[in-house]
């Protein structure tokens, strides 16, 4: 895993040229149900990110790192040997600010798309950004050579594909189409198609309603949530608008007026049982407390087969779930 992250810290440290458009919606996998899709750029200029974010990263980000290496001794060693260093860099507001500027320009999307038959897994990850494939290929390469146990490279009909080891069993397959371009998938014949389709050697393969959907995303959207269930007749469409306050939306089109009943019904049960757990977990975590009180203005409407869910949380919430979670624990 630590390999794994590597590969992406390497997107957002170095400068590269301006990476080509990609058609999003043709990458998608053929049992693509449901894409999340996260703006990056949007995301990281945000005024609550940019506000909050250093003060989160400088209470955390070394504890982070710690954590992130928990299975490399010596990364351990060297962050430990270091860490008054590390951990003065990780509170310059300045340099985190700096860092986020960076990573929303060097990795300006994200894409996860799968399916309800998959477990809810990712099948496709899509990373698009700005920076060059000759680079990208490269730094993968040298990983390769200096780390044979945890990564392979295999060149087939011209194409480059990498196998790191992400996890006891698990290998993720890393792929780098064209410049500013990346897919990584679990399993090496979902890469293989998905490199078809960014090529034209292979056809658009998922649904037409899902890849409609795909084109017609809010540009608004720091992240998007998408799911057409076939089979069902449901479709989903919303995200969250990230400003100085967070904004929520979420429609679920059931196909019918009594389909939207019985999820009307159902989403209540969901509703309460995550109060709940927030209610459960807010006293050790008092950010949640806010959470929880947020979430009795959950706006819940139905018009005819349309459901809707709606739920803002303010520029003061936000700073005060903030400040809550930069206290110290209470054990």
């Amino acid at each position: 895993m630590r390999l794994l992250m590597a590969c992406l810290l390497v997107l957002v440290t170095t400068t590269f040229s301006r990476a080509a458009d990609t058609e999003l919606e043709k990458l998608l996998p053929e049992d693509t149900d449901f894409v999340v899709i996260v703006d990056s750029n949007k995301l990281l200029n945000s005024a609550a990110l940019k506000t909050h974010m250093p003060d989160l990263v400088g209470r955390y980000g070394y504890e982070g790192l710690l954590a992130a290496t928990a299975d490399s001794p010596g990364s351990q060693k060297a962050l430990k040997a270091k860490s008054v260093e590390i951990k003065k860099l990780l509170s310059d507001r300045a340099e985190i600010q700096k860092l986020m500027g960076t990573l929303g320009e060097m990795v300006t999307r994200v894409t996860l798309a799968g399916s309800v038959g998959g477990g809810g897994e990712p099948g496709l990850i899509i990373v698009e950004g700005k920076w060059e494939k000759d680079y990208v290929e490269g730094f993968l390469t040298m990983m390769v050579l200096f780390a044979p146990e945890d990564a392979s490279v295999t060149l087939k009909n011209g194409r480059k594909t990498f196998q790191i080891n992400s996890g006891p069993g698990q290998q993720m397959y890393i792929a780098v189409p064209s410049s500013g371009l990346l897919l990584m998938a679990m399993q090496e014949s979902e890469l293989t198609a998905a490199l078809d389709r960014a090529t034209g050697k292979s056809k658009p393969a998922a649904r037409p309603g899902i890849r409609t959907m795909v084109r017609e995303i809010d540009p608004e959207n720091a992240i998007t949530i998408l799911a057409d269930i076939g089979e069902q007749g449901i479709k989903v469409t919303g995200g969250a608008k990230v400003k100085t306050d967070v904004q929520f939306k979420l429609v679920i089109d059931a196909g019918n007026a009594d389909m939207a009943m019985l999820l009307e019904d159902a989403s209540g049960e969901l509703i309460d049982q995550m109060r709940d757990s927030l209610a459960d977990q807010a006293g050790n975590m008092p950010a949640l407390k806010v959470l929880l009180d947020a979430t009795k203005r959950l706006k819940k409407s139905r018009k005819g087969q349309l459901l809707t869910f709606e739920l803002t949380l303010t520029e003061k919430e936000v700073d005060t779930m903030v400040k809550s979670a930069l206290k110290p624990d209470i054990d």
